[in-house]
């Protein structure tokens, strides 16, 4: 079965509906909007200053702070793939004075690739509103005469066994991508994993690998040495204009349209009404030119009208399938 066919978003519903059932914003959280914002605000964030996520972190805090009424400090604590943060965040106090700006990884899969967590992803964490949906870009080395999507999956086909693929970690979104297209295509490809994308792109460039999945950011300096040749989804990047969809490239299978995200989380018992005020907040400051053009200089889309309800509806609608990808592509929980 694959996710071609509509069974196979629908064999994991019942695991859909308890992860419904237990999402904190659905589990009646108290009320307490009254005392929100009346000191400065912590917002962590789970990778290290200077990176994408930080530079969003703090343009955001910015504005928030100004709309809010109070300073945010951002808070970094990297390390074991974003569990660290979310740890903390989790055991914060919910009273609307800790959030945390995340990744699909720190809010979704980790609880796939580990055994055991120290918190309890159901129930300690409220997911807030999306920031920006992150797709990334198919490329290949140059070598391959592969120009688009379908030839790719053609080149994997006749190469059975020959092709390697490249992605920014075990787990990671491009590693289950490729994956999918791997099965799909019979090509019994090997995956290679890096510790980060920076040494997968210089050995997609070396030709080391010949199939890799990065960030429009990443891979657009190295564009005269690869060939990218899609994007998952089906909005185009505007770092890549020219670059088709895989939408568009008539490669519509569920994997290809589900997008990682970076998104706001509170701790779970943190109560609707500030979570709304907070996603409001968040809401304007998406929308004032300056904060908007730092996250569009990484290529991904805004999204400037979230909230935690519909967040919440999208993100449970997909978990299934982040797990059903995650156990196909033979990745077994630490």
């Amino acid at each position: 079965m694959t996710p071609t066919d509509p069974s196979w978003r629908r064999r994991h519903v019942l695991s859909a509906g308890a992860a419904l059932a237990a999402s904190p914003l659905l589990a009646g959280a108290a009320h307490g909007a009254n005392s929100f914002a009346t000191k400065p605000i912590r917002l962590i964030v789970p990778f290290a200053a200077g990176g994408a996520t930080d530079v969003m972190a703090r343009a955001l805090g910015d504005a928030i702070g100004k709309d809010l009424g109070q300073a945010v400090v951002v808070d970094n604590k990297p390390g074991a793939a974003g569990i660290i943060a979310c740890d903390a965040m989790a055991k914060s106090a919910p009273d609307g004075h800790t959030w945390m700006l995340g990744t699909t990884s720190t809010m979704v899969t980790n609880r796939f690739l580990y055994r055991k967590l120290p918190f309890d992803p159901n129930k300690d964490l409220a997911w807030v509103g999306r920031v920006c949906t992150s797709p990334i870009v198919l490329a290949v080395h140059q070598s391959l005469p592969a120009k688009n999507v379908a030839e790719v999956l053609a080149y994997m086909k006749a190469n059975k066994g020959q092709v390697s693929y490249g992605s920014y970690g075990l787990g990671s979104h491009g590693h289950l991508i490729c994956a999918y297209m791997s099965r799909l295509a019979g090509a019994d490809a090997a995956h290679v994993a890096y510790k980060g994308e920076a040494p997968m792109i210089l050995d997609l460039v070396a030709g080391q690998v010949k199939i890799g999945m990065g960030s429009p950011m990443g891979l657009k300096p190295h564009l005269e040495k690869i060939r990218a040749v899609g994007i998952i989804g089906k909005q185009r990047s505007n770092l890549l204009p020219d670059l088709p969809t895989f939408w568009e490239q008539n490669q519509r299978d569920a994997p290809y349209q589900t997008l990682g995200v970076t998104a706001f989380a509170a701790p779970g018992k943190t109560p609707i009404e500030i979570q709304n005020r907070f996603a409001q907040s968040a809401a304007r400051a998406l929308k004032l030119p300056e904060v908007r053009a730092r996250i569009e200089a990484t290529g991904y889309p805004v999204v400037d009208d979230d909230t935690p309800a519909a967040f919440t509806a999208d993100l449970i609608r997909d978990l299934p399938l982040w797990q059903t990808m995650i156990e196909q592509a033979g990745v077994e929980p630490t």
